[in-house]
């Protein structure tokens, strides 16, 4: 793989927004509920056609890749992505690159340090 730019000083994909729910104790003891912790998503990966049957993350980048229903696998850079000023505050990305070949579902997938493995509901495992 051709080495992303380093993703220093890149926002996080997700960021926590709230208080956990979890008990506190109280004077008397008695225990009150907190507000709930969300988790808001900064990032839509919207490229494929079918539903996503796996993820897996490059073990030293910020490469992304996804396998579906649409017999694709799809490669992601999360590098120096930008926050939108939509009013949902997320960004929506491209991919990189988009793999084909399978004729069934992409039903796993795993990125090694300088290939991608896949797996399909067609009965074949390809080495990309």
């Amino acid at each position: 793989w051709p080495e992303p730019p380093t993703a220093k000083g890149s926002p996080e994909p997700f960021r926590r927004t709230g208080e956990a729910e979890s008990p506190s104790p109280t004077q008397k003891g008695v225990t009150s509920p907190q507000p709930a912790r969300s988790w808001r998503g900064q990032v839509s990966l919207h490229s494929h056609f079918d539903a996503v049957r796996c993820i897996s993350w490059h073990p030293s980048s910020t490469l992304l890749a996804s396998g579906s229903e649409d017999h694709t696998l799809k490669l992601w850079s999360l590098t120096g992505w930008v926050r939108s000023r939509s009013p949902d505050r997320t960004t929506e990305l491209t991919p990189v690159c988009t793999f084909r070949g399978h004729t069934h579902w992409v039903t796993d997938c795993v990125m090694l340090a300088e290939h991608l493995v896949s797996g399909s509901a067609d009965g074949t495992v390809r080495v990309w």
